[in-house]
């Protein structure tokens, strides 16, 4: 995959070429992080809504107990690394490096959501 990238041909950058970067291969990580907040404490709203829900509508009482007693009273610690694992679980399956790694990991987020929102009315089972 490297040596495809070496090979791609370079284009210098003109106002006309501006439609054919768009379309390049390569990310433009600036947008990726102007993408990210600059607040000072992030509110991880959605997180916490979710998690809050885990709580409610939980499947495995172990579970439930584990988000209910240890992550939501320790939130602003868990927060910032389920947001890692998200973000390198998607530069791994993007980028093709450590993809076994980063599909197992996505793959073990997607059964705790299952599991933990498995009997929610607004989810389905299957989802």
């Amino acid at each position: 995959m490297i040596a495809a990238i070496n090979l791609w041909p370079r284009r210098t950058s003109t106002a006309d070429s501006a439609p054919l970067e768009l379309a390049s291969p390569s990310i433009d990580w600036r947008i990726v992080v102007a993408a990210i907040p600059l607040e000072t404490t992030p509110s991880y709203g959605g997180l916490l809504y979710w998690m809050q829900e885990m709580v409610k509508w939980s499947s495995a009482e172990v579970q439930r107990h584990f988000v209910q007693d240890e992550v939501i009273p320790h939130f602003y610690f868990f927060a910032p690394q389920v947001y890692m694992a998200e973000v390198l679980i998607a530069v791994a399956l993007i980028l093709g490096l450590f993809s076994r790694l980063g599909a197992l990991v996505g793959a073990l987020m997607a059964i705790n959501l299952w599991l933990g929102l498995y009997r929610s009315p607004a989810e389905w089972p299957w989802t």
